[in-house]
């Protein structure tokens, strides 16, 4: 990021375990997720917790409008992807606010992939093309995504959101702040640079990358990593003995 040798001020959202309750009980799609922009470039939405989000791949940017029906999204999707309705497949957070949007969705007949917790990794694989799921639909959490946007710029896709207050104390704050919630924000209003950086590492084996796993002798992880200025991606294994995991823990306790 930069140039060589020069200072770069930079935005930093970090969540260190994506779905902490979930990862709890042992269920999937727990994530380590950083994303790094030029400073000023990621969207401050001030004390909005949570956001609906339409999450697509390139094919479908520019295709959707986000205040459409449902199932006029869903008709203009499988038109832009050059698919039947009946073979797109959309993520969707399994919470009882999405209870009419999961029934919109499949009296259209498309198919709904419900998960507990993980709208980054549903969000990254709504755009990654051949990752079998075809979008991403419904309110998650707002540092989610404009994590999520950073890489979803960096690849190429399509990410429209609006700030959508769920809990009353956050809904007053803000109305407060002079917030409109009836906007919705392209991606590159979201992300204003190409020159981001996003890593995600497996902590629970999910749609988009394996958990760490622990042997006697090594722990293995599993990172994607994604780069705005050349929109390359990579997934990574990493092989650490346990005794150098050992030692990390030792000195970070310290």
């Amino acid at each position: 990021l930069g140039r060589p040798g020069a200072a770069f001020k930079a935005d930093i959202a970090v969540d260190p375990v994506e779905g902490t309750s979930y990862l709890v009980r042992g269920q999937t799609n727990a994530l380590a997720v950083l994303a790094v922009a030029p400073r000023g470039a990621m969207m401050n939405p001030g004390p909005a917790f949570y956001m609906e989000k339409f999450v697509a791949s390139a094919p479908a940017r520019g295709k959707i409008d986000p205040r459409w029906p449902t199932e006029q999204k869903i008709s203009a999707l499988a038109e832009a992807l050059g698919k039947d309705v009946e073979d797109l497949t959309v993520f969707v957070l399994e919470k009882p606010r999405h209870r009419e949007l999961v029934e919109a969705i499949i009296s259209t007949g498309a198919r709904v992939a419900l998960y507990p917790a993980g709208d980054v990794a549903g969000a990254l694989m709504a755009a990654i093309p051949g990752s079998g799921i075809d979008a991403l639909m419904g309110t998650g959490g707002t540092p989610e995504g404009v994590m999520s946007a950073c890489a979803i710029r960096a690849i190429g896709g399509e990410f429209l959101a609006r700030l959508d207050p769920q809990l009353q104390t956050e809904a007053k704050a803000v109305k407060e702040a002079g917030i409109d919630t009836a906007r919705w924000y392209e991606r590159d209003e979201i992300i204003t640079s190409d020159n981001v950086f996003f890593c995600a590492t497996g902590i629970t084996t999910g749609l988009m990358l394996e958990g760490v796993e622990r042997t006697k002798t090594h722990y293995k992880v599993q990172t994607m990593m994604i780069t705005g200025a050349t929109g390359e991606r990579q997934i990574l294994t990493t092989y650490m003995p346990s005794e150098r995991m050992a030692a990390i823990a030792a000195r970070d306790v310290a």
